[in-house]
């Protein structure tokens, strides 16, 4: 059955971007981007701590650095 879902306008603008270009619809990448933090939580490689960092820098991307 499906659903809809509200999601923080951040993160549609990044589906939008990333469905561009990788020639995904919209739904095609949320679902792939689903799939692989599904992945990656069910095998266990990486643990809480190790998932926590990877996404806190989703969250707080660092500057460019200028040269």
């Amino acid at each position: 059955m499906a659903r809809s879902i509200r999601l923080p306008e951040d993160m549609m603008i990044a589906l939008r971007r990333e469905a561009a270009v990788q020639g995904r619809t919209l739904v095609g990448k949320a679902m792939h981007w689903v799939r692989i933090g599904q992945a990656i939580e069910e095998s266990g490689v990486l643990g809480d701590k190790r998932i926590r960092a990877l996404l806190e820098t989703l969250d707080h991307p660092e500057p460019p650095q200028e040269e």
